[in-house]
């Protein structure tokens, strides 16, 4: 894939892009990955258009346009694209970028032509997310524990032992509260990224209703990914679909999967 770069009102978007074919596909990261984690697959995926964005505090995208992006600003700064010569075109999604994905599919389903989700946030409850995300008070809260976790922390490791929460936040803990960078950039792209949660019945239902062709990949491992959601999200699709179980971790998104991803295509 080759670098390039658009400007969107005080923003600098890092793009690359690689391939040739009828189909484009845009594609979206995890947290903490970059736009080039996409660059092996125009080689074992002929005949498609790859268009992978550096998201907003990743990579070499500059972002100066404040603390929240809507689904509209990012179909924008898509369109404002150079590469971007067509009207309609497939979603790849990994981790984070699932549910940007989904978010984005919930806005503009007449312009989706496949929708590929990699082990892709969004499709399960997360409680802990959305107070953090959608209320006030929760995200003045989030903030005071990104800041200085420690008063979080301890509480939440003995309240574990004892059977009081649930596993999932302490693997949250142990994920992202360990280092300060980390912390601070959990913060800030959440709160970027608020706008950006799916309606599952809205999505379900314009898949359904336009025979939207989609593909879920999981790893059976996946620490950080539940599989379960995207098994129910699964039963509730009548379209063109499928749905691959790896046997490996959340590290979807690697060239030692690219005959399942490239399988995707085939769909």
């Amino acid at each position: 894939m080759n670098s390039h770069y658009l400007e969107y009102k005080k923003s600098l978007i890092h793009y690359r892009y690689s391939g040739d074919g009828p189909e484009t596909v845009v594609c979206f990261h995890g947290f903490g990955t970059y736009a080039s984690t996409f660059d092996w697959l125009a080689s074992h995926v002929p005949g498609r258009r790859f268009i992978a964005f550096d998201l907003p505090h990743h990579g070499e995208t500059r972002w100066n346009d404040g603390n929240i992006l809507t689904p509209e600003q990012l179909i924008n700064i898509i369109d404002a694209c150079p590469h971007m010569t067509v009207n309609k075109f497939s979603l790849l999604g990994y981790s984070m970028g699932g549910r940007i994905s989904l978010r984005l599919l919930q806005a503009i389903p007449e312009r989706i032509t496949r929708l590929i989700l990699l082990a892709p946030d969004g499709l399960h409850s997360n409680p802990f997310y959305w107070v953090s995300t959608q209320t006030s008070i929760g995200n003045l809260l989030f903030k005071k524990i990104m800041d200085k976790p420690e008063p979080f922390v301890r509480p939440l490791i003995r309240a574990e032992k004892l059977g009081l929460v649930n596993k999932g936040l302490l693997k949250f803990v142990d994920r992202y509260l360990n280092d300060d960078q980390v912390r601070a950039k959990v913060y800030t792209v959440w709160t970027l990224f608020r706008k950006f949660s799916p309606d599952l019945k809205k999505v379900v239902s314009e898949i359904n209703a336009r025979n939207i062709p989609t593909i879920l990949i999981y790893g059976r491992f996946d620490s950080i990914i539940p599989l379960a959601p995207g098994e129910k999200f699964f039963r509730r699709l009548r379209s063109i679909r499928k749905m691959e179980i790896l046997e490996t971790g959340h590290q979807i998104l690697h060239v030692s999967n690219a005959p399942y991803i490239a399988d995707a295509f085939n769909l």
